[in-house]
This record gives structure tokens, sequence and C-alpha cells, in this order.
């Protein structure tokens, strides 16, 4: 495989105070290598399906601002 198709990932670990929302403590646990597709392809899944199903419901008209 083509190693610029390959990408290095970090799995991050992160505590958050559920009363505050203040984020305690960031730990690094594991660094993997990963293909491009493979990292990419949910992240463009979800927000690929969201823009569809507003784009078909007409709520992306030009000038409107879209959550």
């Amino acid at each position: 495989m083509d190693n610029s198709k390959r990408i290095k990932v970090a799995e991050k670990v992160t505590t958050i105070d559920r009363r505050t929302g203040e984020v305690i403590k960031q730990e690094i646990v594991a660094v993997t290598e990963m293909d491009k597709d493979t990292y990419y392809r949910p992240l463009v899944e979800v927000l690929g399906n969201d823009f569809y199903k507003k784009w078909q419901a007409g709520e992306l008209d030009e000038g409107k601002e879209v959550s």
C-alpha cells in the first residue's frame, strides 16, 4: 500500500468532571497507523448524510445558516 495514504492516529482518553464539565486529564494511550480512507470514512458518512438530508429538506437555502 502507498505510504502517502497512511496516517498516524492517537487514541486519547479524556477525563471530564460531570458536575462542572471541566477537562481534568487527557492522556494518549496509543498511537497507531491506519489508512486515510478508513479514518475519514465514518466522518464523511455522518456529515454527508446530514448534509444530504438538510439539502433534500430545503434547509440549505443560500444565505441561511445551518446548525
